[in-house]
């Protein structure tokens, strides 16, 4: 009678286990804590994506790792978190969609109307960075605190 229950209780804890490895990780994942600032307005939203590290992917609008959206305080900033992230490297690009149309407004000439950044804020002139110039590293059981500072032409 002994044996069953040991054997009932083993194979409890393997099945709870099989079916719930993310309990196991969980305490292993880091935050990504972000202040959005220079924005030029509160209108609209900011559009978030959290890229792993790979230059094929960074920056794509479908090849994104997470995605979030808030809201702009009436002083022009904005904050955004990111919980529960594999530790490793990452980058952020963010846009300010001001009318809320879900994408990137140009004018005539193909300049941004809406503003946008990445993590670690490098200069923009002539095109898009690289995800080496944007990433940013993600530790185990930390938050990793970003400021991102919106960039309007």
């Amino acid at each position: 009678m002994k044996i069953n229950t040991k054997i009932s209780s083993i194979l409890t804890i393997l099945v709870f286990l099989f079916f719930c490895p993310s309990l196991l990780i969980s305490q292993n994942l880091g935050k990504v804590e972000i202040n959005f600032t220079n924005l030029k307005n509160d209108k609209g939203s900011l559009f978030i994506a959290l890229y792993e590290s790979s230059p094929n992917r960074f920056n794509n609008d479908n090849l994104f790792f997470k995605k979030g959206c808030t809201e702009i305080n009436k002083d022009n900033t904005a904050k955004f978190v990111f919980e529960n992230i594999t530790p490793g490297k990452y980058a952020i690009a963010v846009l300010h969609d001001a009318n809320n149309d879900g994408k990137m407004n140009s004018n005539v000439i193909g300049l941004p109307k809406e503003g946008f950044g990445f993590s670690t804020n490098p200069k923009v002139l002539t095109r898009s960075p690289r995800m080496d110039e944007c990433e940013f590293l993600v530790e185990a059981n930390k938050t990793t605190y970003l400021t991102i500072k919106l960039i309007y032409f």
